[in-house]
């Protein structure tokens, strides 16, 4: 809703249904919780806010201001740019949630899995965890998806 006053622009509410980046930005929070093996309350008792509080940025219903949104990147040891990147410059365009096809890397078994992945100390042991999961999805689907070429992995 605006309000107009002549002479003046009109002003915006804030307040309603929140923007897809206040909602983009919470996905990501949990995200990256998930991924991080952290539950709401864990990330709650660093930032000494209320387990519900985080469930309201999770969702989009409350939006992350400046401040928190960087005691969250602090907390979770990425930079606050994280939580934007590869935003589209046209919101507008989005698809809705319904709209979009599902993302295996927002499945709570992919989170899961990499979560134990990176709870291997043992950098050989996640080398070799590496390569048979790849050989078996190569093996399921014929060939690689990248045409035999070697990943580019860092953390493997």
């Amino acid at each position: 809703m605006t309000t107009d006053t002549p002479g003046r622009k009109p002003q915006r509410r804030t307040r309603g249904k929140p923007s897809y980046v206040d909602r983009e930005v919470g996905r990501r929070v949990k995200e990256l919780r998930v991924l991080l093996g952290w539950t709401q309350t864990q990330l709650a008792d660093r930032l000494d806010i209320t387990f519900q509080q985080i469930q309201k940025y999770e969702r989009g219903a409350n939006r992350i201001g400046a401040g928190r949104l960087y005691e969250i990147a602090q907390a979770m040891e990425v930079s606050v740019a994280h939580f934007f990147e590869g935003l589209s410059t046209h919101p507008e365009r989005q698809s809705t949630d319904a709209d979009r096809a599902p993302n295996p890397l927002e499945m709570r078994e992919t989170q899961t899995l990499a979560a134990a992945f990176y709870r291997i100390k043992n950098p050989a042991a996640r080398r070799r965890l590496y390569e048979l999961a790849r050989a078996m999805a190569d093996s399921s689907h014929g060939e690689s998806d990248d045409g035999g070429a070697e990943s580019q992995n860092p953390a493997v």
